[in-house]
């Protein structure tokens, strides 16, 4: 498993102007389900300043390196530097980010490729969260990413609500 602290940010494109962005934290496969308004990189910063402030002194803690992929939605690197240091993947080959697309596959569940994602909100976002996060995962020996998560908090000092 990788080192603690690095986390994963993509979106689950879809027609339209709405999309989903998560972020997953790799050596947990914790998962954060929010909704952007628009593909833009203006709001994946905003999802990304809300997440500072949900974590408060924690961030740095929790996160210490997030890697994206080369979307326009990631362009905003400089900016996204003020959170954690940021490292992209190599454009068109998925085949590097196979938690990506695995976790894609998760949210495909209840947002089909092909729908816009206007109807999701932010409320529909928690609950894919909460599912993601409880669902089972063969990788983690069958345990709960949401276990793995509160276990590695408790023992960096961190009250966490998973």
């Amino acid at each position: 498993m990788s080192a603690s602290g690095r986390w994963i940010l993509s979106s689950a494109p879809a027609p339209g102007r709405a999309a989903a962005c998560w972020c997953l934290r790799r050596k947990t496969r914790f998962g954060i389900v929010r909704v952007l308004e628009s593909k833009t990189a203006r709001e994946v910063l905003r999802v990304l300043r809300e997440l500072r402030q949900e974590f408060g002194e924690d961030f740095r803690k929790l996160f210490k390196t997030i890697t994206c992929d080369n979307g326009c939605e990631f362009a905003a690197a400089k900016e996204m530097e003020q959170f954690a240091p940021i490292y992209y993947c190599h454009p068109y080959s998925s085949w590097e980010r196979g938690t990506n697309e695995n976790q894609n596959k998760l949210i495909r569940r209840f947002c089909k490729k092909g729908k816009s994602m206007a109807c999701v909100t932010a409320d529909h976002a928690e609950y894919i969260t909460l599912w993601m996060n409880n669902y089972p995962r063969r990788l983690l020996g069958w345990r709960r990413p949401a276990d793995l998560m509160a276990a590695e908090c408790a023992a960096m000092g961190i009250k966490l609500a998973v």
